[in-house]
């Protein structure tokens, strides 16, 4: 995982509701990367409610 990417990933897990633009000011990804990354985190969360 690249380092914006792992960002994004942190800043998701953190509150999967945080703005897709914010996410992308901080770290450059495109927002169509993002909504992924937001997409992988969700599942994470449903599929393990305790992480």
């Amino acid at each position: 995982m690249s380092k914006p990417s792992k960002r994004a990933w942190d800043m998701l897990i953190e509150n999967p509701n945080r703005p897709a633009d914010e996410v992308r000011i901080a770290t450059g990804l495109k927002v169509e990367m993002i909504e992924q990354i937001r997409s992988d985190v969700l599942k994470r969360l449903m599929d393990n409610p305790e992480f």
